[in-house]
């Protein structure tokens, strides 16, 4: 048992809470309070009782019950009776009760959200839920059936792959040794013969001194001695100052029109500016 802090000190002084050692010391054991353990505080009774009213209220039937499950006057002997179906109602949390003990004032099952009135089922909801169920069902095995394919083909794609690689394995053993070493022995030597070749060639017939010999060469007799001469010529003087800027001269351009750089002297006027094809066609005509 402890008191509350604070209070007057013998002397009549005030003693503050904060200041008050006695508080911490409990009065009937006159142990620290660091020793005691607070388990619960004990309910309030009249919470503890209303509680208790509520429960019993929630236990007892609606008046409305006995009406609603009693046949009217206006029924005939012998007619029939909708049957009343069996559902768990939803119970208020705190009651300690059961569906079944909650009463008709419960909130409604699923079940009944197909019943056109209480006690009586609607036909064409019961229909539509068989139908979504049934295709459901379909549905669910069709979903189950692409599986089972799907598995089957992962399968026979993995038994194939491993009989591939055993195939190779089986190849690369009867080779006598790795398939990839063998592969790159092949490619080295291949690319040993084609440099061998290239060499021998190049020593044999030089190509290049015969290019720049042809490059080198005097311009043909009847033919413009000069690029600006040619442009003039073909009424095309616009290009002169360009193609001086970019070196271009006539043994050069001679040279690439009549042989076998028809292709790069075309990409050349094309970056000098020479867009048109008419202006290409003239100076391909002139150089000839």
């Amino acid at each position: 048992v402890f008191k509350v802090p604070g209070g007057k000190n013998p002397d009549g002084t005030a003693l503050f809470g904060w200041n008050d050692i006695g508080a911490a010391y409990c009065a009937r054991c006159g142990h620290r309070d660091t020793a005691h353990v607070i388990l619960k505080d004990l309910p309030d009774a009249e919470e503890e009782l209303r509680r208790l009213m509520i429960q019993r209220q929630a236990q007892k039937p609606h008046p409305l019950a006995a009406t609603l499950d009693e046949p009217t006057g206006t029924q005939m002997s012998g007619a029939r009776v909708p049957v009343r179906v069996a559902t768990t109602r939803a119970v208020p949390t705190g009651t300690g009760t059961t569906g079944a003990e909650a009463g008709p004032l419960a909130q409604p099952s699923p079940l009944q959200m197909y019943e056109l009135e209480p006690g009586v089922a609607d036909p064409l909801a019961a229909s539509a839920y068989a139908y979504a169920r049934a295709q459901h069902e379909e549905q669910k095995a069709a979903r189950m059936r692409a599986a089972v394919e799907e598995a089957r083909e992962e399968r026979a794609a993995v038994e194939k792959a491993k009989a591939e690689v055993a195939r190779a394995n089986a190849v690369t053993v009867a080779n006598g040794g790795d398939e990839t070493a063998v592969r790159a022995e092949a490619e080295n030597a291949a690319f040993k013969a084609e440099v061998e070749r290239m060499v021998k060639e190049s020593a044999s017939a030089p190509p290049h001194l015969e290019t720049l010999a042809a490059l080198t060469a005097p311009v043909p007799a009847g033919v413009a001695s000069t690029v600006s001469e040619m442009l003039r010529q073909i009424n095309l003087p616009q290009y002169t100052q360009t193609f001086e800027d970019e070196g271009m001269e006539m043994s050069v351009l001679i040279s690439l029109a009549r042989g076998d750089g028809k292709a790069a002297l075309d990409d050349a006027l094309k970056e000098a500016g020479v867009t048109s094809v008419g202006h290409r066609l003239k100076i391909f005509a002139a150089l000839q």
